[in-house]
């Protein structure tokens, strides 16, 4: 951290601790037919949680929010639509970061059943 060199440490201990969700769990470790050959989470949310939906959205995938969160730091939009943005792009990364909670709640569920291998279920990091 070139900024605040006495966080380093913390910082570079928090970064081990992450992973990503869709490679090393999702992909190795967990299908369903609802995901339809995908492993985002908007597929694999709605397919293992019940109440998460990107429907409802105004922004429903990671493409357009890019697009359009580069589009307000351009300023290449009106003041309105600068707002009505940022609150469907707020609106968008709160459903993705309760997907990410609901998901990893599903997932240590998952490996609690029977059907589960604990080797498997280890591998993931799930702590059974």
């Amino acid at each position: 951290m070139r900024t605040r060199p006495e966080h380093a440490a913390n910082v570079a201990a928090f970064q081990a601790r992450l992973f990503d969700l869709e490679k090393e769990v999702v992909k190795q470790h967990v299908r369903h037919p609802d995901f339809h050959a995908f492993t985002s989470i908007k597929y694999v949310g709605p397919a293992l949680v019940d109440d998460l939906s990107y429907d409802r959205l105004a922004i429903q995938d990671g493409d357009a929010a890019m697009l359009l969160y580069e589009a307000v730091a351009a300023g290449r939009v009106t003041a309105d639509e600068r707002q009505r943005i940022l609150d469907a792009l707020r609106e968008y990364c709160g459903m993705d970061t309760m997907a990410l909670v609901k998901l990893l709640e599903r997932f240590r569920e998952l490996a609690e059943e029977p059907n589960v291998e604990a080797s498997d279920a280890m591998a993931i990091g799930l702590g059974v």
